[in-house]
């Protein structure tokens, strides 16, 4: 299972939380040219963030591409991201080369192993060492954030190609690892060796 920040969070409260600037604005959830003008306000990145991730849940419209394409390149990460989740939401690439190049240049932690994770969804496995080393070297926070990432790499093939085996690259970083990292590496292979569910969907095409 690949997933962001907020995911053991009330997924209820998550929404309001996230939908509250657009609501307190007067802009319905449903008037893409509304969200689109949100996610366009420079001088208000909470406003454009959630407009960002509501545009996201709306079927898929050339016009809420381009702009989440302009907004995945904005120079506040967060908005950066949530754009980013949302062109994976609507089966968008476009974003990838761009962010690729971007990745070891994102300045805030938590946002860089979040973009590595979304590239992984995008098809691109650059960003693993990033997640090794957070997992193996990190903060117990920065683990968290790396080990929610994980699932985005699985059924991947690196750059020569050769196809990954997550499960084996998860095992080498416990050798030899303090207890906390063994224990919670241990606890993210028994979960993608058990996870059961709807087969996952393909990656957003490249372009």
């Amino acid at each position: 299972m690949c997933s962001w920040t907020w995911a053991f969070a009330d997924i209820d409260d998550i929404e309001q939380r996230l939908t509250a600037p657009l609501v307190q604005a007067g802009i319905a959830l449903d008037d893409e040219a509304g969200l689109v003008r949100a996610l366009q306000r420079n001088d208000n990145p909470r406003l454009a963030t959630s407009a960002a991730y509501v545009l996201g849940k709306l079927p898929r419209t050339d016009m809420a591409v381009r702009e989440l394409t302009v907004a995945a390149s904005s120079e506040d990460e967060i908005l950066m991201n949530f754009a980013i989740r949302s062109l994976l939401r609507l089966r968008d690439g476009q974003w990838v080369n761009a962010a690729s190049a971007r990745l070891r240049n994102v300045g805030d932690s938590v946002q860089r192993l979040e973009l590595a994770g979304e590239l992984a969804q995008g098809g691109v496995f650059d960003g693993w060492d990033l997640i090794a080393s957070a997992i193996a070297e990190g903060d117990p926070g920065h683990r968290e954030v790396a080990l929610r990432q994980v699932g985005c790499f699985q059924q991947m093939k690196d750059a020569s190609g050769k196809s990954v085996n997550l499960i084996e690259k998860l095992d080498r970083l416990r050798i030899g690892a303090p207890q906390p990292v063994r224990d919670a590496v241990l606890a993210k292979i028994v979960e993608l060796t058990t996870e059961k569910g709807p087969p996952a969907k393909g990656r957003a095409p490249r372009k």
